[in-house]
């Protein structure tokens, strides 16, 4: 039986993430795709790649699904990794490990969620998605009776042998659903393996957390252009019609939208921000005073109030109706570079100082426990909660 040939195949586009260099393995080839003339690489073979029909993402899923003629014609075994992922074993040592002769795709399950329902509320609620293309592939997934809980792909990394026919097949139809629903391709390809009968060899290992490679955050995005709205408590039992979000308006670095309420609601969470490391001022809420709301994942420094993350959120505890107008206005600003890296050191302080108190907090307790008349006092307090218990 002749040799099968092996390649590593990524891709980049537009700025989402750094080149990840790897180290070279005998007997494998390693193809870098992007738009962005920019990247240049030592280990990777760079392949300049152009689409102006299709944006950034979806061209990064284009090639991640479908391949690529340089690779489809010339390899039989592929493997897929994402820009932020860097191997720290070898690659060669991965594929032997998962990928028998017998396996023609190899992929990790989803380490959290198993069900499509949840994927599609999850991708709402952190902002991946619009809700309008989750409603759509719902919708027809129910028209086709997709079972819900057929599991659930990680695709951050996986391998599959090209010239098979069930994968060709398979990669067709992924990424047609990706161009007819949605770019977050782990909502369909669980749906494609159900419809073309690919055998999957599952991976049931952490795909963040594993001794194989290492994930690295994406690029933080430049600027905020996104709000979400959720009317009720979604902690307690979230229903994606309950579900608002949009881009602000902006004007300057005033930020605002307006939108209706949907339902009648004592609690309205609005999520402000979706990059990190953002300074605010001047919220208004139109008839919701400062004592109606709280503000969720901020610290004040140096004089001023920063957001933290992407899940910084304002609660709003006010009855409202349904079709009543919610108009918010906020001032922003992304932190800089040299500002992010003091407010890093101002919080690590904090957290020295805080680490501090509660180590001398655990030598007093410590100290009190063991002294005489804590000792001595026992039988009381063991007399006091036999009361307390009784009554």
């Amino acid at each position: 039986m002749a040799k099968e040939k092996i390649c590593v195949y990524s891709c980049i586009t537009g700025n989402y993430d750094n080149v990840n260099e790897i180290k070279k393995e005998k007997d494998i080839d390693y193809y870098l795709f992007t738009n962005n003339k920019k990247v240049k690489s030592a280990t990777w073979k760079v392949i300049y790649i152009e689409n102006d029909t299709l944006s950034n993402v979806v061209l990064a899923r284009k090639i991640k699904i479908l391949g690529h003629p340089l690779i489809n014609d010339n390899y039989d075994i592929a493997l897929w990794m994402d820009g932020a992922v860097s191997f720290n074993t070898k690659i060669k040592d991965f594929i032997d490990h998962f990928m028998t002769e017998d396996d023609v795709f190899v992929a990790f399950k989803h380490g959290t969620r198993n069900t499509v329902k949840e994927e599609c509320e999850a991708c709402v609620r952190y902002r991946k998605e619009d809700k309008e293309k989750i409603k759509n592939i719902l919708d027809f997934y129910k028209q086709e009776n997709y079972p819900d809980n057929n599991g659930l792909v990680e695709s951050t990394v996986y391998i599959k042998r090209l010239k098979d026919q069930k994968v060709q097949e398979t990669m067709k139809l992924w990424f047609s659903m990706i161009e007819n629903f949605t770019k977050r391709d782990q909502l369909s390809f669980n749906y494609c393996i159900y419809k073309t009968g690919l055998k999957v060899k599952w991976i049931n290992e952490k795909v963040f957390s594993n001794d194989w490679f290492t994930w690295y955050n994406h690029k933080t995005l430049d600027s905020i252009k996104r709000y979400r709205v959720y009317f009720g408590d979604e902690d307690q039992d979230y229903d994606i019609d309950k579900d608002v979000q949009g881009d602000y308006d902006i004007n300057n670095n005033t930020y605002s939208f307006k939108t209706k309420v949907l339902n009648d609601t004592n609690k309205i969470y609005i999520y402000i921000t979706d990059v990190p490391c953002v300074r605010f001022s001047n919220i208004k809420i139109n008839n919701v005073t400062e004592d109606e709301y709280e503000i969720f994942h901020f610290t004040s420094y140096d004089d001023k109030k920063i957001f933290l993350n992407e899940n910084s959120t304002i609660v709003i505890n006010k009855e409202l109706h349904k079709g009543d107008l919610l108009e918010f206005k906020i001032d922003m600003e992304i932190l800089k570079e040299s500002e992010k890296i003091e407010l890093i050191d101002y919080l690590n302080y904090q957290n020295h100082l805080l680490e501090k108190h509660c180590k001398k907090l655990e030598k007093e307790i410590d100290n009190m426990i063991n002294s005489n008349s804590w000792k001595i006092t026992k039988p009381v307090r063991t007399i006091s909660e036999m009361l307390k218990n009784n009554n």
